[in-house]
């Protein structure tokens, strides 16, 4: 259980590298281990496969990522992801989401004065704020009904996202994801 415990923040590291070899020594929440990322690189992902994943039931990615015209504008826009990371960091993201949030997806909990809690995206901010849940719904409170507002430092993406997946499978979909799709 202790290995568990580790695991669980050492996955969140701030350094990509540590957070590499975590995988070696530490299981993820489930128990599964997936291969380290310098071994998942040397599979050959294959892109057409990749885009069947992207758009399974099993990976669920289009539940709320976007890539041309598929999929719900929740998280991150993927169309062109291939331009901002490279094989590893693809890898490293959807392993260790919590790790590096993208600016603008980092979640937040707003709680108001009538106790309604809501966890999601900050769309605006001014004297109302506007927040996207996780279903893509828009709320909007008036900064005066706030009664508590933090930032939360676990993405909204699960870290076992990828746990339904084959190695072979998280592979293609980094295929998928690099090319020009």
């Amino acid at each position: 259980a202790m290995k568990e415990t580790l695991g669980e923040s050492i996955f969140r590291n701030p350094d990509p590298s540590v957070r590499a070899l975590a995988g070696k020594y530490f299981p993820r929440a489930g128990g599964k281990t997936f291969p380290a990322i310098d071994d998942l690189l040397k599979l050959s992902g294959d892109a057409q496969r990749g885009k069947q994943v992207f758009l399974s039931q099993t990976a669920n990615c289009t539940n709320c990522h976007r890539v041309g015209d598929q999929g719900k504008d929740i998280g991150p826009d993927l169309t062109r992801i291939e331009e901002k990371f490279d094989k590893r960091g693809l890898f490293d993201s959807i392993l260790n989401p919590s790790a590096a949030i993208l600016v603008g997806y980092e979640p937040h909990l707003i709680v108001s004065s009538d106790g309604q809690a809501i966890t999601g995206f900050i769309v605006a901010d001014g004297e109302i704020v506007v927040m996207k849940d996780s279903q893509g719904v828009e709320h909007s409170i008036a900064k005066a009904k706030i009664a508590r507002r933090r930032q939360l430092d676990q993405s909204l993406m699960p870290d076992d996202a990828a746990l339904a997946l084959k190695p072979e499978e998280l592979a293609d979909l980094i295929a998928y994801l690099a090319s020009k799709k």
